[in-house]
Order: C-alpha cells, then sequence, then structure tokens
C-alpha cells in the first residue's frame, strides 16, 4: 500500500532542470535541506559543456520544483562532480547547492538501499522531449550489468519509456514504499 504522505514528499523533492535558454534538460531531486542529485550530462546539458568535462563547472544552474512550486526557479551551483567515465563505477553524478531563497514547502527525500530488486515495480517523473511539464512513466527493475547499473524494463508496450528527459530523476519503488 503506497505510503501518500512520504510519496507527497518524494514529488515535492522533483527538480526540474532548465538550460539557460529556458530548455527543460533533465530532472533532479532534494537529497538534503538545500542539496539536490542529478547525473553530470544533465549539469552538461544545462550548461552547454561536454558530458566529459573533468573541471568541476562553476557557472549557475537554475531549475524549479514542478510539482510543488511551478516557476518559481532558483539557482544552484555544483558542489559534487563526478562526470561521465566509461570505465569507471559510480560516475555521471552531480550534487548541486541552492542559492536564495527556496520554495518554502519542499522537503528532502531519503535514499532507500537493497541489493534485492528484481520485479521491482517503479515510476519515474521526468521531462523528455514535449513533456516540459512532466510525465509519469513505469517500469520493473532487473538486476545490475556489468557496468553496475541496474537495469530496468517497461512494464507493457503501452508505457511511456524511461529515455532522454527522464535522466536525473528520483525512482519510486512500489515494493520498497520509498
Amino acid at each position: 500500500m503506497l505510503n501518500n504522505n512520504y510519496f507527497k514528499v518524494f514529488k515535492g523533492a522533483i527538480a526540474r532542470i532548465y538550460h539557460a535558454n529556458g530548455a527543460v534538460v533533465g530532472a533532479g531531486f532534494l537529497v538534503l535541506d538545500r542539496y539536490l542529485l542529478t547525473c553530470a550530462h544533465v549539469v552538461a546539458a544545462a550548461l552547454s559543456i561536454p558530458g566529459n568535462t573533468q573541471e568541476k563547472p562553476t557557472d549557475f544552474i537554475e531549475l524549479d520544483f514542478p510539482l510543488i512550486a511551478p516557476g518559481q526557479k532558483v539557482k544552484s551551483k555544483v558542489v559534487f562532480w563526478q562526470p561521465v567515465n566509461p570505465y569507471q563505477s559510480g560516475e555521471d553524478i552531480a550534487g548541486l547547492e541552492l542559492e536564495g531563497n527556496s520554495p518554502i514547502s519542499i522537503q528532502p527525500v531519503y535514499l532507500l538501499a537493497t541489493e534485492d530488486y528484481w520485479e521491482h515495480p517503479i515510476r519515474i517523473f521526468g521531462f523528455p522531449q514535449g513533456h516540459d511539464m512532466g510525465i509519469w512513466a513505469t517500469a520493473t527493475l532487473r538486476d545490475r550489468r556489468a557496468n553496475n547499473w541496474v537495469q530496468l524494463d517497461a512494464l507493457a508496450a503501452q508505457d511511456r519509456p524511461v529515455e532522454k528527459g527522464f535522466s536525473g530523476a528520483p525512482i519510486w519503488d512500489e515494493s520498497l514504499q520509498g
């Protein structure tokens, strides 16, 4: 059974990340009071820099929290940078720190750890092309691949695929309720 109170926190923690020209480039999520996680390649897209840039970017990134404060953009800066590296596990992660005032109602989510995710149904909210207001997708988790990433498969042919634009978004695990 879905924990509606915590799912509300989960939804409120989802951030929409923008390019300087206003285009939506991906997602992130609040994990501490003023800190978010996303993919390094999302930050690279937001700043128009190569995805494998090794130096931590210094430019600001704009974002909002579309499910609780749409359009209330806030600036963030990169405080952690692990760019894409095909030969290393744990790559493609960026940590952002919010600057200035943020929407009052945002709360961080906590991360769950498990070793057994086989056939866990999940949902994810992202911003693929043509869906700047966001769209939900569902999938099923499988298991780790050789690169240590966890495989996920769409639940049915008619479901929306998890594609470009979902990068950086948190995954809600229906089995773990978090």
